[in-house]
């Protein structure tokens, strides 16, 4: 056999690999204000779905700005939006498909309104956000998705709305879901990650949640999944020696009252005389018990007693 026979013959499989290679739709454009779907972004066809650096969407309806509903990748690059829009999605997963997620960009789904100090007191006052029902990444469905949705290291999801949460998954992942990046939650009752269903793989999140509001909060885990329940109450023990049953957690019925106006203000009061707001926003378990104690107040009917500080 001659040598350029053997060279042939080792690049073969390379070069029917090469062929087989999957195509890929691109958004490009910095302008673009339609929504995109897998099943139908290669001229009706599914495709896989790449938002490029330079690609936008911005749509000026309710609904999703991406969504993955065929067996195929969606991976943003670049930036998904909405202004003023309730009831947004950034990017729609649907059960039922397999495929994977990735957001490296920015989802930002926004809102043109300021919270205030009336009383100028040092607290703001009233409701953080007006609009409701923005996600970031959002799986929904009566059939698991198979596949990994991440939110890595250069992936921003920011939210402006009551209601909302940075990555919320309402059906069940066969997979694993990774949160790298930051997500930032502005509105009542809002999560930075929220799952009511079950994980077969991971839920890790090693980047960065910030929730503003009422009743909101990081993480909440409400589904059946006892694996998980154990590792987490595993991590508690190890890292502070407590053992917390996590067994049957469940996030507390939203209270009518969101503002708890009252009890923001005596708890700055409190925090700003111990000068402890930096050991209360570290992280750790000083942090967790902050937040849990903020929730909770929140949900009380009495007005707080009056707080003042005795030297």
């Amino acid at each position: 056999m001659s040598r350029s026979l053997l060279t042939t013959a080792a690049l073969a499989p390379l070069l029917a690999l090469a062929g087989g290679a999957r195509a890929e739709t691109e958004v490009t454009s910095s302008s673009r204000t339609t929504p995109i779907a897998t099943s139908t972004a290669n001229a009706g066809a599914a495709d896989d779905v790449k938002i490029t650096s330079d690609g936008t969407i911005k749509p000026t309806v309710s609904g999703a700005v991406a969504t993955l509903d065929s067996d195929n990748a969606l991976t943003n690059n670049g930036a998904l939006s909405t202004n003023n829009v309730s009831d947004s999605v950034g990017v729609l997963v649907l059960g039922g498909h397999a495929g994977t997620v990735l957001n490296s960009a920015t989802i930002s789904l926004l809102e043109d309104y300021d919270y205030t100090d009336d009383d100028s007191d040092g607290d703001y006052d009233g409701l953080f956000a007006k609009g409701t029902g923005r996600y970031g990444v959002r799986l929904t469905g009566d059939n698991p998705f198979v596949g990994t949705i991440t939110n890595d290291s250069s992936g921003v999801i920011t939210l402006e709305g009551n209601d909302s949460a940075g990555i919320s998954l309402e059906a069940a992942l066969t997979g694993s879901l990774l949160n790298e990046g930051a997500i930032s939650v502005t509105g009542d009752r809002g999560n930075g990650v929220r799952n009511t269903g079950t994980i077969s793989g991971d839920l890790a999140s090693t980047g960065s949640i910030s929730v503003l509001g009422a009743g909101s909060v990081g993480v909440a885990v409400e589904g059946a999944d006892a694996d998980y329940a154990r590792g987490v109450s595993a991590a508690v023990e190890a890292a502070t020696g407590l053992a917390p049953d996590f067994s049957d957690c469940r996030a507390p019925t939203p209270h009518p009252d969101p503002s708890g106006v009252a009890y923001r203000h005596q708890a700055r009061r409190m925090i700003q005389a111990l000068d402890a707001r930096g050991e209360i926003t570290a992280d750790g378990p000083s942090r967790l018990l902050f937040l849990k104690l903020s929730s909770a107040l929140a949900h009380l009917d009495a007005e707080p007693p009056r707080w003042t500080w005795r030297s």
